[in-house]
């Protein structure tokens, strides 16, 4: 009995410590699984991750905000990427709202300033050039829509037989809001253009009458964060916390193991980490033509993949040069450099050029100096600009998602069935099974290139998250 009893204790004993030890394991084997995984620390991977409290973040730069940044100039707090909040962009100002930020308004008490050839075109010769091509793509959107013989990705330039002056202020105004030659507009994008210019039209209007122009205090539609944009983006990181956004971590690849039930993620570190799920917020212009996304195991299919490769991003870049005094510009464009200028009445005037040329702005550009001269009293401060350049940025490749003559515009605003607020590729592997969603300004239905896209996008994934874990 004796020996019965010390062979049960040993036994015993035995399997209690292989429990231990088993037990163990398997914990510290979870410890290297991650639930949910963003990759991006931008507005919409910061988002994602704080409405997600099991997410870990992974943002391939050593800082915060993705294509949003912060700079000080000149003691003036100055936004280098991402700027301006609309009336109408309700996901941001509802953020901002919940954190307690405030806005400064656009002012416009100043005029549009266009330059040609040296020379202002003045305010009564800018309300007719803008008449006439309001008329023009106002016209052709028109026809494109009631014509099937129309392809939507054919040259809207060729359909609008432009003058010279209309081409030169077109160029102009397309370079600035989609940071692309005016040339490769879509036939499309016609109706969307022939709003935009009808604004510009209105205010070329208001400006050439003094009482008019007094009433513009009610004009403003735009808005800037008090503090810059980094003050949005401190909440939202605040709120995540240090422990779950891991900076410096470029990705190499990200795979799905469909037995497992688990993606693998490589880092340029060597580091690896697997993750349930995953939410790319990387812009589509990074994983272009690279092998990140492993399309063989993710079931990335070839239009999908078409899609993502042929996305076109802007190439601008901004240049903010300081200035003696404030600058009292509200807008202006000029054709010889091809550049686009704003002021915010703070000792700073900002310059945008895009298109092909701003894929080579250096530090010591000297673009802007007509524009500071033109101003009469604000002089430079004797400072050299300084120039942050999207698409020389590994991990931007340029500014802001914009459209494209190769694949008709149209796609972006394929709606996702799992939501209303995303476009179909944005959630078109999760409806696959494979738990992997995309977020950030381009994925959002009928909207792209604002911070209010990010947002949007951000909410409706973690919307989608949520559903999930339910």
């Amino acid at each position: 009995y004796i020996k019965y009893f010390f062979r049960r204790f040993i036994l015993f004993r035995y399997s209690f410590l292989s429990s231990i030890l088993i037990s163990s394991s398997l914990s510290a084997m979870a410890s290297d699984i991650d639930e949910l995984v963003v990759v991006g620390a931008g507005l919409s991977g910061l988002r994602v991750a704080q409405k997600m409290p099991n997410a870990q973040v992974y943002e391939a730069r050593d800082r915060v905000g993705g294509r949003t940044f912060t700079q000080t100039i000149n003691g003036v707090p100055v936004d280098l990427g991402a700027e301006f909040v609309d009336r109408d962009h309700k996901a941001m100002c509802d953020i901002l709202k919940e954190f307690g930020l405030k806005t400064k308004g656009h002012n416009l008490s100043h005029k549009v300033m266009a330059v040609k050839d040296g020379e202002e075109l003045s305010l009564s010769q800018m309300h007719s050039i803008l008449g006439s091509l309001h008329t023009k793509l106002s016209e052709v959107a028109k026809e494109n829509t009631s014509s099937n013989s129309v392809d939507p990705s054919s040259s809207l330039y060729d359909q609008l037989k432009l003058t010279e002056d209309e081409q030169f202020v077109l160029n102009l105004i397309v370079l600035d809001h989609e940071g692309i030659e005016g040339n490769r507009l879509p036939i499309s994008y016609a109706e969307e253009l022939a709003e935009m210019i009808d604004g510009y039209n209105k205010v070329s209007f208001v400006k050439q009458y003094r009482l008019l122009n007094s009433l513009l205090w009610f004009y403003s539609e735009q808005y800037r964060i008090v503090g810059g944009t980094k003050s949005l983006v401190d909440k939202l990181a605040g709120e995540v916390g240090k422990e779950r956004i891991h900076l410096s971590m470029p990705l190499t690849k990200v795979s799905w193991d469909s037995g497992e039930k688990l993606f693998t993620l490589r880092f340029e570190s060597g580091a690896e980490r697997k993750a349930r799920s995953v939410v790319m917020t990387t812009p589509f212009s990074v994983l272009q033509n690279n092998g990140i996304l492993d399309d063989a195991s993710l079931g990335i299919s070839p239009e999908f993949r078409s899609y993502i490769d042929s996305r076109v991003y802007a190439t601008s870049a901004k240049i903010v040069y300081s200035t003696t005094s404030p600058v009292n510009l509200c807008y202006g464009l000029d054709g010889q450099d091809g550049v686009c200028a704003w002021a915010k009445g703070d000792h700073t005037l900002s310059v945008i050029l895009g298109g092909e040329k701003g894929r080579d702005v250096q530090p010591n550009s000297k673009l802007g100096q007509h524009f500071i001269q033109r101003l009469g009293t604000q002089q430079r401060a004797g400072m050299d600009p300084v120039v942050k350049n999207w698409f020389q940025e590994p991990y931007s490749k340029g500014s802001y998602s914009t459209m494209t003559t190769e694949t008709p515009w149209t796609w972006n605003d394929t709606q996702s069935e799992t939501s209303p607020e995303l476009s179909r590729f944005a959630t078109s592997l999760y409806t696959q099974g494979i738990p992997l969603l995309f977020a950030g300004e381009s994925t959002v239905y009928g909207e792209r290139g604002y911070m209010n896209s990010a947002i949007r996008s951000a909410n409706a994934v973690a919307e989608i998250l949520k559903k999930s874990r339910n």
